[in-house]
C-alpha cells in the first residue's frame, strides 16, 4: 500500500529537519534567482495558497534538504482534477519520479499541439514504457477502474499529469508599459515564458526591469517582474506603477492620511511623496507576483 503524503505534510517536515528559519529558507531560495518571501512559505505550509510552480517547489525542495521530486509530485497531485486525485495518490513512489524525470529529460515542444504531443510521447521507448508501467500499477491498485469510470478518462496519455506544457499558458514578456486614453500600450516584446494554467483567469505578463531603484528589495536590472495587472487604488506594498505618463515602473507604494508615498529600496533614488491633484499623475496598474533573476543575458 502506498502511503501519500501531503505538499504541506512533506514541506514541514523538511522545514523542522532543516533547522532554518522562514526567512532564512526564503534568502536562500531568492540567491537561486527565485523571489518570494518569509510569509508566502508560512502560507505555503499551512495550506493557505496552493503549492506553486515546479520551479519554485524545487528550490524550496532543495534549500530545506527534501527530494524535489517526491515534493513537485505531491504538489501535482494537489492541482490534479478531483475526479484522478485518488489514483494519484495509489501511484508508486518511484514510477511517479521516473515520469517527472523523462518530462525534464524529454521537454515537449512549446510549438507542439496536443496531437503532435501524443505522437512525440509515443515515439520514445522510455514514455512507452513508462505509461505501460503506469497502466499496470493502476490495476494492480484498482486505480484504473476509477479513471475510466463512466468514460470520463480513458487514456491515460491524454493525461495532463506528466505534461506540465499542457497546464501552463505562455505569458508575455515587454521591455516597457505606458498608458494611454484606451489602457495600458505594451512595448518592446521580449519573448514569453511557461506559467501555471491558473493564471488564466487574470491578466499577468513579464516586464524587465531596467534600473537599480530596488535592490534593497533583490530586484535587478535585467530581472523579470511578473506582473498582475490590478488597477486597484487601495493596494499597497510591491507595485507596477506609472508616473506622469513615463514607463511603468516598481515601487513599494504607501499611503498617509491623503498622500501616498512612492518608495525606491536604493537609497540613492528618493521617495516621492504625492498629495491633492498631484495623486492623478499617478496609474497603479498591477500587483507584482513574482521576480525572475536576470533571465535576459
Amino acid at each position: 500500500m502506498v502511503i501519500f503524503m501531503s505538499y504541506v505534510e512533506i514541506l514541514n517536515n523538511s522545514i523542522v529537519k532543516s533547522g532554518m528559519s522562514l526567512a532564512e529558507i526564503a534568502r536562500k531560495v531568492n540567491q537561486k534567482g527565485i523571489k518570494l518571501d518569509r510569509s508566502y512559505i508560512s502560507k505555503l505550509r499551512s495550506g493557505i495558497v496552493k503549492p506553486p510552480s515546479d520551479e519554485i517547489t524545487e528550490a524550496i525542495a532543495e534549500v530545506i534538504g527534501c527530494d524535489p521530486l517526491e515534493l513537485i509530485w505531491a504538489a501535482t497531485i494537489e492541482k490534479s482534477h478531483p475526479k484522478i486525485q485518488k489514483s494519484l495518490m495509489n501511484i508508486n513512489t518511484s514510477l511517479m519520479k521516473k515520469g517527472i524525470e523523462l518530462e525534464k529529460k524529454y521537454p515537449i515542444p512549446d510549438q507542439m499541439d496536443e496531437i503532435d504531443t501524443d505522437k512525440y510521447i509515443s515515439s520514445i521507448p522510455e514514455y512507452k514504457k513508462f505509461y505501460d508501467d503506469l497502466i499496470d500499477e493502476l490495476g494492480k491498485n484498482g486505480g484504473l477502474e476509477e479513471l475510466t469510470k463512466g468514460n470520463e478518462i480513458s487514456d491515460l496519455q491524454n493525461n495532463d499529469v506528466f505534461n506540465s506544457k499542457r497546464n501552463r499558458i505562455k505569458i508575455p514578456i515587454y521591455g516597457s508599459v505606458l498608458t494611454s486614453p484606451n489602457g495600458l500600450v505594451f512595448k518592446n516584446y521580449l519573448g514569453e515564458r511557461w506559467e501555471d494554467l491558473e493564471l488564466t483567469d487574470d491578466n499577468y505578463f513579464y516586464i524587465l526591469i531596467k534600473e537599480d531603484s530596488m535592490i534593497g528589495d533583490g530586484i535587478m536590472p535585467d530581472d523579470l517582474a511578473l506582473i498582475k495587472e490590478e488597477h486597484n487604488e487601495d493596494y499597497f506594498g510591491l507595485t507596477a506603477v506609472i508616473v506622469d505618463n513615463e514607463e511603468c515602473t516598481i515601487r513599494r507604494i504607501y499611503k498617509k492620511d491623503d498622500s501616498i508615498v512612492l518608495y525606491p529600496s536604493n537609497p540613492t533614488f528618493p521617495p516621492r511623496i504625492f498629495k491633492g491633484q498631484e495623486l492623478n499623475c499617478i496609474q497603479i496598474i498591477g500587483k507584482v507576483q513574482q521576480i525572475i533573476r536576470n533571465c535576459i543575458n
